[in-house]
């Protein structure tokens, strides 16, 4: 399918610094608003992105119409981490999309993640769940696990599926229906 560039207007911003910063979901707003860039918004947000994203609807959900969250960073990951990954705490994130659309994408493998060999199978299950975990946030939702995906590949070798993944939130938040299922997408959780 090919992008329908000049359908939807799209913005793209990469947050500056390491971490969790105060401010930036603030900051983020006033940007999209001193560019014009008007509401309403579907957010896409990659790792730990898709706690900013999540704050940005919560701060303003008058203005978020859908979220894809991209093999997000969710709120308790660190509790389940080798205990050697576990040196920073993450913020937690508000719950909750109402009935707006939401696909989370996850990859299934993260063994380039730098985990210690003998706890990446343990990590896989406990990071599905969570993924799983974040569909949960709406009740108009999908969760997509790509077979042969890791963290970073999502956004390039399957782009195609986080595009889709955009588009289907875009054409259900215009059409105020559910998310529509799709065939072609890999492995649908």
């Amino acid at each position: 399918m090919r992008p329908r560039r000049h359908e939807t207007p799209s913005s793209r911003w990469d947050r500056g610094g390491l971490g969790w910063r105060r401010g930036t979901t603030t900051e983020l707003h006033n940007l999209l608003q001193t560019a014009n860039v008007p509401a309403p918004y579907v957010l896409t947000s990659h790792s730990f992105g898709g706690l900013y994203a999540r704050m940005f609807a919560a701060l303003y959900s008058e203005e978020v119409v859908g979220m894809v969250l991209v093999d997000s960073s969710h709120p308790d990951q660190w509790a389940y981490a080798p205990a050697d990954f576990r040196s920073r705490a993450q913020p937690s994130a508000p719950t909750g999309l109402d009935g707006r659309p939401l696909v989370v994408v996850s990859a299934s493998d993260h063994g380039d993640q730098g985990l210690p060999p003998l706890t990446v199978a343990q990590f896989e299950r406990d990071w599905l769940r969570l993924q799983a975990e974040l569909a949960t946030l709406s009740n108009n939702s999908q969760h997509l696990v790509v077979e042969g995906s890791r963290h970073g590949t999502l956004q390039t070798t399957f782009a195609g599926v986080t595009s889709d993944a955009i588009r289907r939130v875009l054409d259900a938040a215009r059409t105020h229906r559910p998310l529509a299922a799709r065939a072609d997408i890999p492995k649908e959780r």
